[in-house]
């Protein structure tokens, strides 16, 4: 029997979604998960719709959602789930290394804390008993596979099982935001540790086995959460042990290895197997790591990616919202020196964290996904994105529809933040355009082309027209330009002098959409041409700094607004 009797039934639980398809039992099968157990656990298929809103995601014509979810329960409580996973059936695609992969198959809502997923077959009890041993591994799959074992030929007179069996959502999510702090300016910030969930459990002179994916032994970030996890078991006074998965047929982990060995050889030969390879873990022996290396442990489930000119970037959770930087910007450094003072009550060498954000750049650019990042506006699906640049991290989703104020960590596109971004208020539903008449010094034929420009700064798919004020001194000409700026990308430097070279340009339009050239008297050649380019959308490329032939391309397209007293456009 693979649950016990005294599991309560999971049709008191509220549970989303309708029961388990055929289809879908007979692949939990194959991974030694059979209709019972399923069953117990309050394992149920959802729509697209429902998956979105269980995960608090916005439904995406690009996006599925469709899948099973896991709801995570409290031991000794029957009020409900505390939370659910989805394990969507066609997550993301991406390419990695030659191979496609899939990417965020398992998904939960956002702003949750980390969990232990607990099996259905847990007795309150049995999480101080220190006599009764701990397997962890990754994933409520596994965990589920797991706690037939624990069960399985046991009998129904059985007290308590084998082991109990815990799932984590993640190699790192052993960890997570345990308490919000105050810090030297008085702003509340999160502290990271190990997740509450592992007070529930008496860890003193506990035996504990690990056993993770089998890529533990080629993903270098798998190994050391692995590691970091047995650390800090140890630390708390449990005897920990590492159990390797083996790499059987393809299967990477244990719940498909068990399935393997059960249609090979049966159940029992099943079971016997893997508490045998329980029976062999090693035990853990923790290292002293260099600085460095502690750096690239605790920030081991980072994520990273890389834009197309091969610019390495970082997502990281600050606040409750997510972030994106350039991994060699100084804000990436300051959060670096930051996290590990938190962590370890003193500031690491700049060396250590050089150090790191060089080993996060080549993951970043090897093993990252290829994706775009944007700033101020980017295009989707159909769909405008505006950051807004406040403090959370909040953009503006734009369609036919109409407009709403989405998360950073649920937006299909990635922005990121430069120095001289200003945020944008809140929109609201209702205005008129008509107050900015009170604003511009211009002819009705000139306000009309003005408001042309200004919506078109709002459409980055399409060139953009530059936009030209001229006028004798006092005509506010620099006024309109700071106003109209304002309204779409202000800016500590609202607007800039003539340029010296294009490299000067171009790194003005790589820090804020719009690039306003104030008082010029004049346009030269090479700007006229450069100006133009940056209008429509072009490359640039320069030498890169400190290097001999290496070359850093930019390429953009920017909203352009120009003053002067003069007649500025004068070629064709």
């Amino acid at each position: 029997m693979s649950v016990p009797s005294s599991t309560p039934e999971p049709a008191s639980r509220h549970l989303h979604g309708i029961p388990l398809t055929y289809a879908d039992r007979q692949a939990f099968e194959r991974s030694f998960i059979d209709a019972a157990l399923a069953e117990a656990a309050g394992l149920r298929r959802v729509s697209d719709r429902e998956g979105a809103d269980i995960v608090g995601r916005t439904p995406n014509a690009n996006i599925s959602y469709a899948g099973i979810v896991f709801p995570n329960f409290m031991p000794g409580r029957n009020d409900g789930p505390r939370e659910y996973r989805l394990r969507r059936d066609h997550p993301d695609l991406e390419r990695k290394n030659g191979e496609t992969k899939e990417k965020r198959k398992y998904l939960s809502p956002p702003g949750r804390s980390n969990m232990i997923y607990f099996p259905p077959n847990f007795n309150l009890e049995w999480l101080t008993d220190a006599s009764i041993p701990i397997v962890i591994t990754e994933g409520e799959k596994k965990a589920l596979a797991l706690s037939r074992v624990a069960w399985d030929g046991l009998g129904d007179a059985a007290e308590k099982p084998r082991f109990l069996a815990l799932g984590l959502s993640g190699a790192w999510n052993f960890r997570g935001v345990v308490r919000k702090e105050l810090n030297a300016k008085g702003k509340r910030q999160n502290v990271k540790g190990l997740i509450k969930d592992f007070q529930l459990l008496a860890l003193k002179r506990r035996g504990i086995t690990i056993i993770y994916d089998a890529n533990v032994a080629t993903n270098e970030s798998v190994q050391m959460a692995r590691n970091a996890l047995a650390s800090e078991m140890k630390t708390l006074g449990a005897t920990v042990s590492v159990a390797d998965c083996p790499e059987l047929n393809g299967c990477n982990g244990i719940d498909d290895v068990l399935g393997a060995w059960e249609r090979q050889d049966g159940t029992e030969a099943a079971v016997s197997k893997c508490l045998e390879l329980l029976d062999k873990a090693i035990e853990f022996t923790d290292k002293k790591l260099k600085q460095s290396d502690q750096i690239l442990e605790f920030l081991g489930d980072i994520e990273l990616f890389h834009t197309s000119e091969n610019e390495p970037f970082a997502t990281i959770d600050c606040n409750g919202h997510a972030e994106h930087h350039r991994l060699r910007s100084q804000a990436f450094s300051l959060w670096v020196f930051h996290q590990y003072h938190d962590r370890e009550g003193k500031s690491p060498s700049s060396q250590a964290v050089k150090d790191t954000i060089a080993t996060l750049s080549g993951k970043a650019i090897f093993d990252g996904p290829t994706c775009d990042v944007y700033v101020r506006f980017a295009s989707f699906a159909g769909k405008i994105y505006l950051d807004l640049c406040d403090p959370q991290w909040k953009y503006v989703e734009i369609d036919e529809a109409g407009w709403r104020i989405i998360g950073s960590r649920s937006a299909p596109v990635r922005f990121r933040r430069t120095k001289g971004m200003m945020p944008l208020p809140l929109p609201i539903t209702s205005g008129s355009i008509k107050k900015l008449n009170e604003y511009l010094n211009v002819t009705e034929e000139g306000r009309i082309l003005v408001l042309g420009w200004l919506i078109n700064c709002f459409r980055p798919d399409f060139p953009f027209p530059i936009l030209i004020l001229s006028g004798e001194q006092g005509t506010a000409k620099s006024t309109a330009v700071k106003v109209l700026r304002s309204l779409v990308d202000p800016s500590i430097t609202p607007f800039r002098s003539t340029p010296r070279n294009e490299h000067d340009l171009i790194i003005a339009a790589s820090n804020g959409w719009i690039v306003s050239l104030d008082n010029l008297s004049v346009i030269q050649d090479w700007l006229s041409d450069a100006l133009c380019r940056l209008s429509t959308g072009g490359g640039f490329a320069t030498r890169t700094l400190y290097s001999d032939d290496d070359e850093t391309i930019f390429n953009a397209k920017r909203p352009i607004v120009i003053n002067g007293i003069g007649e500025l456009a004068s070629r064709s």
